[in-house]
């Protein structure tokens, strides 16, 4: 047994079939069979059952599967714990952020982390959910934060924070500010919200079908500086994860309303390919943006309580 027949046997189980694993895999179908039908040679077990659309695994495939991961992560952890003993930490990031990240802590978070480690290579693509999350599976990326991800085998997801949710409308508006609101009392809104491609476009959509926020129109936008631009302008309203929002709550031409009703979850997650640890790079990024969450939950948190008139 050796670990190509592990690497390729792990990728044949996440992608349902020989030809998509042996893409992944950068090899040929016929060679990535062949390894893994040593695999099943060496051990005495059938792992797959071959169909006409792919492969399945079979109750023996399905144990293996645990155990093949945990060998390949054990070897990569040791191969990132001996790159840490360098004096000086370098490396590529390759991060997705979902928007709301990007606009509200990514531009401060970037001065600071490169300033600190200059010979670390940053690449960090904005995207939604769903596609930062297959980005991850198919190794474009090493890891990602966002919302309520897709579960595809071979990832690894770990929640990071709650978000708080938060109305925002126009100078327009007859909100009070800052003054938490029941949506379901208030008057209908025209509400700008994301398209269904957006885990929280969904979930606002569910509410609003549901009756617990009562919409008089609604507008799909797909872009988040866009949609903040428009509701800054128009009698309209929107509803965002206050880190969206944390780069523009001084300004006195938008009007923020914590939501006590209903209750709209968005959660932040990390996701990564469970037998490929973050590297020390990674950990480092992912340490200051965990950072980076707490001090704008604080800073929320002290805008919501502040004192007004």
């Amino acid at each position: 047994m050796n670990f190509r027949q592990l690497k390729y046997f792990v990728s044949a189980f996440e992608e349902g079939g020989f030809s998509a694993a042996a893409s992944k895999e950068n090899c040929s179908q016929p060679a990535l069979s062949a390894q893994i039908k040593g695999l099943e040679e060496h051990l005495g077990s059938s792992l797959f059952r071959r169909t006409a659309s792919g492969v399945v695994p079979t109750i023996a495939g399905e144990k293996f599967y645990d155990m093949a991961v945990n060998i390949l992560k054990s070897v990569a952890t040791a191969e990132i714990k001996m790159r840490e003993t360098a004096e000086t930490i370098t490396g590529v990031v390759r991060a997705g952020l979902v928007p709301s990240v990007t606009r509200g802590l990514v531009p401060d978070l970037l001065a600071s982390f490169l300033g600190d480690y200059p010979e670390i290579r940053l690449s960090v693509v904005q995207g939604y959910s769903a596609t930062l999350t297959s980005s991850v599976a198919s190794r474009e990326l090493d890891f990602a934060v966002v919302i309520e991800p897709p579960k595809i085998a071979g990832l690894e997801m770990t929640t990071i924070s709650h978000e708080e949710i938060v109305l925002v409308s126009g100078k327009t508006s007859a909100m009070p500010r800052w003054k938490p609101v029941d949506l379901e009392k208030l008057e209908p809104l025209k509400l700008v919200i994301p398209t269904a491609h957006n885990s929280l476009g969904q979930n606002v959509r569910q509410h609003v079908q549901l009756g617990q926020i009562r919409a008089a129109q609604i507008l799909e936008i797909d872009a988040l500086g866009a949609t903040i631009d428009f509701v800054r302008n128009n009698n309209w309203a929107t509803i965002l994860p206050a880190t969206a929002i944390l780069r523009d709550i001084e300004h006195e031409d938008l009007i923020f309303n914590p939501i006590s009703n209903p209750v709209i979850r968005s959660n932040f997650f990390l996701i990564h390919r469970t037998r490929q640890p973050l590297s020390p790079a990674s950990q480092i990024f992912m340490a200051e943006l965990l950072e980076a969450i707490e001090n704008s939950k604080k800073r929320w948190r002290k805008m919501v309580r502040k004192p007004r008139r």
